[in-house]
């Protein structure tokens, strides 16, 4: 025959029903507290780490900048390039030394093989003259795994280059960065698409004349895609220039899409850059509505003469990727204490 449950009994049922049902409606208002705090915190704390993967790319654009200026400043300072200047004013001889111009070229073009050797990323050296068009001196090239001198008749004239004059025109010592473009060839964009860094530095005569100049062209490709390879998941990277033209982007097919005349820009795909005011240098965090992402965006300048040359680096996180962490935790914390509460109740009722 089953047991009556006593009045006393029923009591207690009733204030732990009662308990549990207050529980269950503080869940509800303190979860809604939980989560509107929780939200912000996490939104936060998922912008300093965008911040920080953000700020880990900027070393590798820096370093090449640093190492470039150097080595190209180092190139133009090399014993033929005075050595070419001299012999070409004196006949094909240089007067201190009788070396001719053509020992002089192969001197210097030893040296640029030397250096192509040691940085795997520059793609090209050449010495440019001021007169006869423009036309390239000595040009080493770097093909797949080979380094190779191009001969006198594949020299190229480059006077219609926009660096050109760019470069001529500066003074003694200063250098010139080009935006990164893709690569050309007899004024064409070569394939397979190559973007291109181009740094030079002018040379001048004793009377204070520009003789020609140093370039080094360093190849991005291979960069770029070692930056699609660490940012391939949840988390999205974009490059862009000056301008706000992509230069990386997780959909390649946007990659220079200037150089193709259909590129968008950063600001019409995240217009809230083009509200918020201040130095990028130091970068911003905020919330793009269209597509529903937390960004963090920052400048790092590359030329201490032009403040107006610097890469923007921008970082994103889906919102739901963000918040799914965030309600993660506010379901483990009302499970864990419904357990609790349930585990408690069946040890008093085991105790009566």
């Amino acid at each position: 025959m089953q047991k009556e449950t006593s009045p006393p009994e029923k009591l207690e049922l009733k204030v732990i029903a009662f308990i549990f049902a207050a529980f269950l409606s503080g869940c509800l208002v303190v979860g809604g507290l939980f989560t509107f705090h929780t939200d912000k915190l996490f939104v936060q704390s998922e912008i300093n780490k965008l911040e920080y993967s953000a700020r880990l790319v900027a070393p590798r654009f820096t370093e090449t900048y640093s190492n470039i200026s150097q080595d190209v400043s180092l190139l133009a300072k090399m014993p033929p390039i005075k050595g070419i200047m001299r012999a070409r004013y004196n006949d094909g001889k240089d007067p201190f030394d009788g070396s001719t111009e053509q020992l002089w070229r192969d001197r210097l073009a030893t040296i640029f093989t030397s250096m192509l050797k040691l940085r795997p990323n520059y793609a090209q050296i050449r010495y440019i003259g001021a007169e006869d068009d423009g036309k390239e001196i000595v040009r080493v090239d770097r093909r797949g795994g080979e380094i190779i001198r191009r001969p006198e008749g594949a020299l190229q004239s480059k006077a219609d280059e926009p660096y050109f004059k760019e470069v001529l025109r500066l003074p003694l010592g200063e250098l010139y960065f080009s935006d990164i473009t893709l690569n050309r060839e007899n004024g064409k964009i070569s394939f397979p698409h190559e973007p291109m860094l181009r740094v030079g530095t002018p040379v001048y005569n004793d009377e204070g004349k520009a003789f020609g100049f140093v370039i080094i062209n360093i190849s991005y490709w291979s960069f770029i895609q070692d930056l699609h390879e660490r940012f391939a998941g949840s988390k999205n990277l974009y490059v862009v220039n000056a301008k706000g033209q992509y230069l990386v982007h997780p959909d390649p097919r946007k990659e220079f899409g200037f150089e193709r005349g259909r590129g968008a820009t950063v600001e019409e795909d995240f217009p809230e850059l083009q509200s918020l005011r201040g130095d990028f240098s130091k970068g911003v965090g905020f919330f793009n509505e269209n597509a529903r992402k937390y960004a963090y965006y920052f400048q790092v300048p590359y030329d201490d003469v032009n403040p107006d040359h610097f890469l923007g680096i921008l970082l994103t996180l889906p919102e739901d990727v963000a918040l799914r962490q965030s309600h993660g935790v506010l379901t483990i914390m009302i499970t864990v204490l419904g357990v609790l509460l349930v585990q408690s109740g069946v040890h008093r009722t085991s105790a009566q």
